[in-house]
Order: structure tokens, then sequence, then C-alpha cells
């Protein structure tokens, strides 16, 4: 026996064959992205990927966060289903930025003329190179014009190198695309 005032729900049903997601995307950045700008999913707790395409980006900040959100939809086929409401890290690829080489404020440093240096790791030990380029929002992010090319190993916490030091491990790759 169930009581209708106690249990007015029994069960619900929902389709989680197509998800939509909700990013929320700080002001700053959200100058650079567009609807149509590619948008990889990750979903921590299955350990799955997606990648799709913002549909939707909203004129309105969030007076508290500073932040825009965009739309996304994320088909969600086969037996085991992400659920809907799971937590998720998004990495968004701005039209933009495609194909140029894009690295972390902590990356960059400033020489005695103002100018931007970065440490490449060469045969094994840092050597600092003069690069050309501009920050991004809030200095968060720096677009490199010239100076590196893809394929080089970027120290990418720099504050604490120098010139000829020997370096472990310290570097990856510059993803595709960024």
């Amino acid at each position: 026996y169930i009581n209708p005032m106690t249990h007015p729900v029994m069960f619900t049903l929902v389709d989680a064959s197509r998800l939509k997601a909700t990013l929320n995307i700080p002001e700053m950045r959200a100058a650079l992205v567009k609807p149509g700008d590619l948008v990889t999913i990750r979903v921590p707790a299955s350990e799955r990927s997606f990648s799709t395409r913002i549909e939707v980006l909203t004129d309105v900040v969030d007076p508290m966060t500073r932040n825009r959100a965009a739309l996304a939809w994320i088909d969600n086929p086969g037996p085991e289903l992400v659920p809907s409401g799971s937590y998720f890290e998004a990495r968004v690829v701005s039209e933009a930025l495609k194909g140029r080489i894009v690295l972390p404020s902590s990356a960059i440093r400033e020489d005695a003329g103002g100018g931007a240096t970065v440490y490449v790791v060469d045969g094994g030990v840092a050597k600092r190179r003069r690069v050309q380029g501009r920050f991004l929002a809030a200095h968060a992010d720096f677009v490199i014009d010239s100076g590196l090319q893809r394929g080089d190993l970027v120290v990418s916490e720099s504050s604490m190198g120098r010139d000829g030091q020997a370096v472990a491990r310290v570097a990856r790759r510059l993803p595709a695309g960024r």
C-alpha cells in the first residue's frame, strides 16, 4: 500500500540517451567562445569522454560568479549510460585559437626589456627563448605569435627556472589544436 499524500511520485523515467551539458564559462574567456566550437567532455566517474559542439552561448552574465552559460548536447549511447546529473570536466577548443600555441601564464617570464620569454627543453636542459604574443583573459593564458613551434617542449612553471638548468620531464608536448 502506498500513501499518495506522503509519496506522490513513486518513480521517474529518464531518457539518458542524450544529455544536456551546461558549461559555466568565465566572462573574460567567453569572448573567445562561439556556438559551433568543439567541446571535449570527460566524465571522471565513468572514465568516458565525449566530443560535441556548443549549441548556445547565453548573453547573460551571472552577477555572482561572472560566468556565462554555454549549452551542448551529448549523445550517450551504449549499455553503460552516463547518469544524468553527473559531474563532468569540459575543454572548449575555440575556433579563434585553433592551430595556435597557447601556454599558461606560469610559463611566461618577462625579461629586462619587457619582452616575454619561456624555457624550452633542449638536450635535457632549459634554454630561455624570447617569444612574441599576447595575454588572454585576465592574464590566465598567453597566445604565441612567434618564437615557438609545434613540438617544442616548454617548461610550464618557469618561476624557479634558470637558463642551462637540467630538466627532468617537467613538460609535455603541446596538444593538437592548441
